[in-house]
């Protein structure tokens, strides 16, 4: 039996990424702790052909995902793989204008009342650099980061995001936070 609902975000983990010749190479993947909110807007819509005076064909013209993470914090091991930081030689973090955002796989886990459904956005970049804000607050509430990513079709076939079901195979399921999964044959 399948989920009836789902109710939260967790295991978040972000794999950089590399492309020679069309091949997409998923780095090792690195624990994104904090996980608050994540949106996956679609991108792009869906077209009706019209023929026989009826929509006769329907055509995906998807470009996947305007996506949004709000997480506790952004610790320096993802601020490098995705926000494009850097360490001087004083180990102090930098951040310079004109840089090109890397490419990376984000992983996570919704929570379900039967199944937690595992996804994983296998072709991602920042698309705006995060606000950065504190206030004084007595009750210790911490604040929020939000992180503004597109999840985009891969060059190579189109693909834009798996997840798994009830009825995924055991070890492809238990290994889903161990590497980026490809789809299987």
């Amino acid at each position: 039996m399948g989920n009836k609902y789902k109710y939260g975000i967790s295991h978040l983990a972000v794999a950089p990424v590399t492309i020679v010749d069309g091949v997409y190479t998923y780095g090792t993947l690195t624990l994104w702790p904090g996980a608050v909110a994540i949106t996956l807007s679609p991108k792009g819509n869906i077209e009706p052909f019209e023929a026989d005076n009826r929509d006769y064909v329907v055509i995906d013209k998807s470009e996947g995902y305007d996506c949004e993470v709000e997480t506790a914090y952004v610790p320096d091991e993802i601020a490098e793989l995705i926000l494009a930081m850097t360490e001087d030689s004083k180990m102090v973090a930098t951040e310079y204008a004109g840089r090109i955002y890397p490419q990376f796989a984000l992983l996570g886990q919704f929570q379900g009342d039967v199944h937690n459904r595992r996804f994983a956005l296998m072709d991602c970049v920042v698309s705006a650099r995060p606000e950065i804000a504190a206030k004084t607050a007595k009750s210790g509430t911490p604040e929020t980061v939000k992180v503004k990513f597109a999840a985009r079709p891969r060059i190579s076939d189109n693909l834009v995001k798996m997840h798994t079901k009830s009825t995924t195979d055991a070890t492809v399921y238990n290994n889903w936070f161990t590497a980026v999964q490809e789809p299987a044959a």
